[in-house]
């Protein structure tokens, strides 16, 4: 390791082990509600929903197709704010965790990521490393000073790195391995000094041992690999993460059974698939690619343990996002192609409740700032609130933001 990059490790650490404690860090695919008392004055505050489709792709020839809408409502003041920014398909966000008003939107499988003031609308794209794209995700590091984002090389996309950039001009300053294959979503544990980071590994590959998935837990101070943790069905993809107070990382996993063709094959076909025929293909096995999901926890110093259900014995299908809530022992989760949301008992790893959503595809999962309510959005521009206690749904308002759905995740956050 150079001096220089030893330095920088070094500061980065430091930066982080001094965060600012009791601040609310919102990261990668999943709320992060951690801990902590509640104010008695505490608000709703904001849900921020990215768009998952460029609006050509939505509404027509008439739009740019490097453009997306970027929805943030405020749940108190029953206002809704729709802002468009130069990125086509948007995925994971990230809020700074100082400056409360300033958001990256993160491409999936995309050249840009951009950064967005929540409170003036103003906008700034930057790119991927060279010859890399965005794998959908990233976060700032607990004091904001750095920016890790998850990016792949096009040409090896096994060859992964978390990319490691500075936290206001976003110049890319070293990266991390990350000792597995295609990383994708990232989050905090041990007071922001270990970043976990999950990878979907290459299914047409997955007899290669170094080609399975996994989720990693990597020490930034040093680049030492801490923790690897495997799926037991090595065809089964690591996806999407959320951690709770006492250390526990939940992970979102999907089986992928390739029929016919290539990793990128498969990918090449999906990006041309129209999003409703999309969605009709993947119930249908139109694409090649057929889907089941899990939850797992583990953790850097607990074992692997998986979610269970009697009541759902054929299993659920495509998982997409996570909430949890610390204080209640309750981690949620949309099945986006299924039609459903799950509620699961953190202590005991069993099913709480599930809900059918007829005929919308739940996507992203998050809570509101006061913890009341657990937040969904769906295709249907529909954002949903499920009582946190009982866990039933209360209300639904009508976004009319039905590009903001799909694929990408949403974001609960403060008041700006």
């Amino acid at each position: 390791m150079k001096d220089s990059r030893r330095d920088f490790l070094k500061k980065s650490s430091l930066a982080l082990a001094t965060s600012l404690a009791g601040d609310l860090l919102l990261s990668a695919c999943a709320s992060r509600q951690v801990g902590g008392a509640i104010p008695a004055n505490q608000k709703a505050g904001l849900v921020i929903c990215p768009g998952s489709q460029s609006r050509r792709a939505q509404y027509g020839e008439g739009y740019a197709s490097d453009e997306c809408e970027l929805v943030v409502y405020d749940i108190d003041r029953d206002k809704k704010k729709t802002l468009l920014i130069p990125i086509g398909m948007a995925h994971g966000a990230t809020l700074h965790p100082v400056e409360r008003s300033r958001c990256i939107v993160f491409e999936i499988t995309g050249d840009y990521a951009c950064e967005v003031d929540l409170k003036s609308g103003s906008t700034h794209r930057f790119l991927a490393k060279k010859d890399f794209v965005f794998s959908g995700h990233g976060t700032f590091s607990l004091d904001g000073a750095y920016l890790y984002t998850s990016e792949y090389p096009t040409a090896n996309p096994e060859q992964g790195r978390v990319v490691v950039r500075d936290g206001k001009s976003y110049q890319i300053l070293s990266e991390l391995v990350t000792y597995s294959t295609r990383p994708h979503d990232l989050t905090w544990v041990n007071g922001g000094q270990v970043l976990v980071i999950s990878h979907y590994g290459n299914y047409a590959k997955f007899s290669d041992s170094d080609m399975q998935a996994a989720v990693t837990f990597v020490e930034p101070s040093s680049g030492k690999l801490l923790k690897k943790v495997v799926p037991q069905d090595p065809n089964t993809m690591m996806c999407h993460l959320g951690n709770s107070a006492e250390g526990k990382v939940y992970v979102l996993t999907a089986n992928e059974i390739d029929k016919a063709g290539t990793y990128e094959d498969h990918l090449r076909k999906l990006r041309k698939i129209p999003s409703e025929l999309r969605k009709i293909g993947y119930k249908n096995g139109l694409t090649g690619i057929e889907r089941a999901s899990a939850l797992l926890s583990t953790g850097l110093d607990l074992p692997i343990a998986e979610m269970k259900s009697e009541n759902l014995t054929t299993g659920f299908t495509t998982s997409l996002s996570i909430a949890i809530h610390d204080e209640l022992q309750t981690v949620g989760m949309t099945h986006n192609k299924s039609h459903l949301i799950t509620f699961w008992d953190t202590k005991s790893n069993v099913l709480k409740k599930s809900f059918s959503t007829d005929r919308a595809y739940p996507s992203g999962m998050t809570l509101t700032q006061d913890r009341k309510f657990f937040m969904t959005f769906d295709d249907l521009g529909h954002l949903n609130f499920y009582n946190s206690r009982t866990l039933e749904k209360e209300r639904t308002i009508d976004l009319g933001a039905v590009s903001a759905s799909g694929s990408a995740h949403i974001y609960g956050a403060a008041s700006v």
